[in-house]
């Protein structure tokens, strides 16, 4: 009884599909007939109708849609440089130097990089109101700088809320995240190898050099100082290296006879020096004219302000036998032969670290820049374009080959973060390691 229901409604299916199909039949032929007789003319009639009608259609329909644009004119980028500053200056000579040369190619696709200079004085509240500006009335998607501890720390948390990528050098591992500290900041990037970096550079040089086993130290009482003093010190320690003094002096000092007296009886073989360019004047002042190099105790910086032109001149022949550990020096590196002369023809000087970093600063911009074009004009959207540029672009630089930041945002050279040692020989440094 099931089957024979079963059948007969498979039967009724078949039939009502048979019906179906023969209209279907029925209808496609007369079409067909109607196609057939329809004039040749009239066909093309129908076809460009529809031609036309189908163009007006997508022009109103593009006419209607919002236009995309791409901005046009100057990327204006900020710097937050000590420009009223002797070191501001040169980052400023070095800066403009690249951005001349850039725009001078056609700038970021025909568009020219114009930089917007705020002046840090090398005060934090200075530095915070200048941020202040950056993010809500200037802006900008890039900030150049600042260039020192205080004034980085100052305004890295602001750009850091904006997602405001900047370009800064501090030194100390709260601002790096070196020696073992978790890195505080994303939007933050780096051009001079942290305190930790130099630190452990400072001490495999001075092991190499064969200067001695027993260490001084005396540094500047700041964020930098400290950092760098306790990485030197904990990587010498690590080589064999004794510790014999260590004490740290106000910024701003400028009696050293005191400090200089307590080195001499103690009589180390490396006093290891870490100051900014005021106290290095009057620190190396006071080593030698208290005849600290005549018992055999070597100076050795691990700050390379000493190798300014300005204390340079300062110093004169007091630099004579005097260590530095540095990222850069005109005349050691052959990549920055060509921008040392370029500097040189245009301010009358070779560069120091400060004009190389400028100019270091200025490329780095452009190649972000030209990574993350083009650009929206929407801060927002442009800060983090350029940001995931910083952390992918790879170019030749001063400082060599094969230069990118790793993801920390430090600067990093084929590899390695550029630093050497180089020894003051009569009126020039010479590059010992």
């Amino acid at each position: 009884m099931i089957k024979v229901k079963a059948q007969s409604r498979i039967e009724k299916i078949s039939v009502i599909l048979l019906i179906v199909g023969l209209v279907i039949g029925v209808v496609a032929g007369a079409l067909g007939v109607y196609f057939s007789a329809v004039p040749a003319a009239t066909k093309a009639g129908y076809e460009e109708g529809y031609k036309v009608g189908y163009e007006k259609g997508y022009a109103a329909g593009k006419a209607a849609a919002p236009p995309v644009t791409v901005p046009k004119g100057p990327i204006v980028v900020g710097a937050l440089l000590p420009i009223t500053h002797e070191t501001g200056i040169r980052y400023k000579w070095g800066l403009d130097l690249a951005i001349e040369e850039i725009n001078a190619k056609g700038g970021v696709d025909g568009r020219p990089i114009v930089v917007q200079y705020l002046d840090s004085k090398r005060k934090a509240d200075a530095s915070v109101s200048a941020a202040h500006k950056f993010v809500t009335e200037y802006k900008v998607s890039l900030v150049l700088g600042p260039g020192i501890t205080p004034t980085c720390a100052a305004v890295a948390p602001i750009f850091e809320e904006a997602h405001l990528p900047s370009i800064g050098c501090s030194r100390a591992n709260e601002m790096t995240g070196a020696g073992g500290l978790k890195d505080p900041y994303k939007y933050w990037f780096r051009l001079a190898p942290s305190a930790e970096l130099l630190g452990k550079k400072a001490a495999e040089d001075i092991k190499k050099l064969g200067l001695g086993t027993k260490i001084a130290y005396l540094y500047i009482d700041t964020g930098y100082g400290a950092s760098t003093f306790e990485a030197t010190k904990k990587y010498a320690e690590k080589l064999g290296l004794k510790t014999v003094y260590e004490e740290k002096f106000p910024r701003g000092t400028k009696d050293f006879s005191a400090y200089m007296a307590k080195i001499k009886a103690i009589k180390p073989d490396v006093l290891l020096w870490v100051g900014y360019v005021s106290e290095g004047i009057a620190g190396i002042t006071e080593f030698k004219e208290q005849g600290l190099d005549k018992v055999g105790i070597k100076l050795y910086s691990a700050s390379d302000h000493p190798t300014l032109s300005t204390v340079v001149k300062a110093l004169g022949d007091k630099l004579e036998g005097c260590y530095i550990i540095a990222p850069y020096i005109a005349g050691i590196l052959p990549t920055a032969k060509d921008f040392e002369e370029k500097f040189k023809a245009k301010y009358g000087e070779y560069p120091d670290i400060f004009g190389a970093y400028g100019y270091v600063m200025g490329w780095v911009a452009y190649y972000a820049l030209k990574k993350a074009s083009p650009l929206t004009g929407e801060p927002k959207k442009d800060r983090e374009k350029i940001t995931e540029a910083l952390y992918t672009i790879k170019f030749d630089s001063i400082f060599g080959p094969d230069t990118y930041f790793d993801k920390s945002g430090q600067l990093v050279v084929a590899g390695e973060y550029p630093a050497c040692t180089v020894v003051y020989k009569k009126g020039n440094w010479v590059r010992v390691t």
